[in-house]
């Protein structure tokens, strides 16, 4: 039809569009904030089926326009350069700043706690990064204790991470939007915390910071006054950020950050979950013999049928039989996929909701009261976002509404009946749960997942889930190749750059 009317397909609207286009996918696909003009050419050209000299033509104009940066030989669209500068001059600022000195207690620390503890009280800004069981959360405390008579503002992006460090400090924890304070204005929602109403704190703590992007990061940075001190805490060894940049690796690797990886081992009963974290990260295969630990198994099956039978039992009845465990609450599936397969999020949920919730189901209707379930966009004026796990209380037809209540903080929420942004969450995928945990982690293991999704940070950050019990299910000849595989795709930032 365009071809018949005249469109000119090689014309500079449709070349502009899909030169922006293509940056935002790989953006949102990839997790790039801006691409090598050459990536950008070869991307784009898929796309438009047209030279590359075409398309390079339009970036200038682009530009001009206000859309898109040119710089060093990468392109990115002008919002994200805006935002990756403001995290990268934020930080040198708060980095260089000559703040009181802290009263830190060394008694009773490890080498690698004490260097972190003397980093921290004497930066503007300090990176605290360790694989579960070195230590992290006492640090954290003890940086804490270091400043009596501060005011302390603890946050992380989501509500489960929060909560994670609310019971590991004691400390009222909220999430990055929360402690932003949204507003709807003009039909959108802007946070009221920025660079003119910042945070109220003279110390920040921000936690799971590997899973913050660099639009939230640079929205964060901007609510943090001058004179605040910042200590960044996350695990380089997890996933990235959903969205685009690489937040935590960029700040280490620049070297313009003060930062700690603590190492050492610190509970005395580490068990196998622990212990296998640790030898994911460093590539080696998992343990399972020789130990008195009961934490971590791996249960062989083959089939892909045969997995999902063993997944389905073990949470419907062998878990609440052997472990007392409450399948909803107490136990988490995670698995690589949405879709497509027998053993994907879609395929467990659907029979997960048969086996587990007997309820009638509605005519039409497709959650059940008492199914449990996830949010998946962010919805600020009804206090729910993306990730946030809860249970239907209650479906009303007539009414059309969905009444579900919410974890972390609880509350009790009503939402459209059948246009709404909910997912069951029986199974979810790592990045779901990625910041969260659960007594129960069961993780399905099979070939056809196939080697880019299955790597060594996905299974690393799939067994750092559990709080008791992990269980591996599937091809156990699969697990030390996903172990193996550690060739994670570059993302394309400036940041390093921006900082050094």
């Amino acid at each position: 039809m365009a071809r018949k009317i005249g469109y000119d397909f090689s014309g500079a609207p449709r070349i502009r569009a899909g030169t922006i286009h293509t940056l935002k996918e790989q953006a949102f696909g990839q997790g790039h904030t801006c691409l090598p003009t050459a990536k950008l050419l070869a991307e784009a050209g898929k796309i438009l089926a047209v030279a590359p000299e075409r398309i390079s033509g339009e970036i200038g104009p682009l530009e001009k326009d206000g859309l898109v940066v040119a710089v060093d030989g990468f392109v990115y669209l002008k919002s994200y350069h805006d935002d990756e500068k403001l995290v990268a001059e934020k930080l040198k600022v708060l980095a260089r700043q000559t703040l009181p000195p802290g009263e830190p207690d060394f008694e009773g620390l490890a080498d690698d706690q004490k260097e972190a503890l003397s980093k921290a009280v004497a930066s503007g800004v300090f990176i605290l990064t360790g694989a579960p069981g070195t230590g992290k959360t006492y640090t954290i405390k003890r940086i804490i204790s270091s400043f009596p008579e501060t005011r302390i503002a603890l946050a992380a992006p989501t509500g489960k991470a929060a909560k994670r460090v609310y019971e590991q400090s004691g400390r009222l924890a909220l999430t990055i939007h929360k402690l932003l304070e949204p507003q709807k204005v003009g039909g959108s929602f802007v946070f009221t915390r920025d660079a003119e109403n910042p945070i109220e704190a003279d110390l920040i703590v921000l936690d799971e910071v590997s899973m913050v992007d660099t639009p939230l990061m640079a929205r964060f940075l901007e609510a943090v006054a001058p004179g605040t001190r910042l200590v960044l805490v996350g695990d380089t060894y997890q996933l990235p950020s959903v969205g685009p940049g690489n937040i935590l690796k960029d700040l280490i690797a620049s070297g313009a950050i003060p930062s700690t990886e603590l190492t050492i081992i610190k509970r005395q009963d580490e068990g196998l979950i622990i212990r296998n974290c640790h030898r994911i990260k460093n590539g080696e295969d998992i343990e399972l013999g020789n130990s008195t630990a009961r934490d971590f198994f791996v249960l062989k099956r083959d089939g892909d049928e045969e997995i999902r039978e063993t997944i389905l039992d073990l949470v419907s009845r062998r878990f609440p039989e052997s472990y007392q465990a409450d399948p909803l609450r107490e136990v988490q599936v995670i698995t690589p996929l949405r879709e497509k397969t027998a053993l994907s999020c879609k395929a467990l949920n659907e029979e997960f909701q048969r086996r587990i919730n007997p309820k009638p189901k509605l005519d039409g209707v497709r959650f059940k009261v008492g199914d449990k379930v996830i949010q998946t966009k962010n919805q600020y004026d009804l206090d729910i976002i993306n990730g946030d796990i809860g249970y239907v209380l209650d479906l009303d037809k007539t009414g059309r509404t969905i009444t579900v209540t919410f974890e972390n903080p609880e509350r009790v929420v009503e939402l459209p009946l059948y246009e709404n942004d909910l997912d069951l969450a029986y199974a979810i995928t790592c990045h779901k749960f990625q910041g969260s945990e659960a007594r129960i982690i069961v993780v399905p293991i099979h070939r056809s997942f196939g080697p880019l999704i299955m790597q060594r940070n996905w299974i690393y950050t799939a067994v750092s889930r559990a709080r008791e019990v992990c269980v591996l299910v599937g091809q156990r000849e699969e697990v030390p190749q996903i172990i193996r595989r550690n060739h994670q795709q570059r993302r394309f930032t400036r940041l390093q750059e921006m900082l050094r």
